[in-house]
């Protein structure tokens, strides 16, 4: 049985930091190498993009460079 997430603000920043730690850069600089292709296609990297994506969608980080 498949269980239910809900993105909150909190739960996105979270899980961008879990990234941004186990990867040594912050989400606004990986997502930019990301679509320059420069950040690989691998799961984690694909899942890293998206969260992204939806944490800028939501207002979920501030003052972010994004492309």
């Amino acid at each position: 049985m498949a269980r239910t997430v809900h993105l909150t603000d909190e739960v996105l920043r979270d899980e961008l930091r879990h990234f941004e730690e186990a990867h040594g850069m912050s989400s606004a600089d990986f997502y930019e190498k990301f679509t320059s292709g420069m950040a690989g296609d691998s799961p984690d990297i694909v899942e890293w993009a998206w969260l992204y994506e939806v944490a800028v969608q939501a207002g979920a980080l501030t003052a972010v460079a994004h492309a």
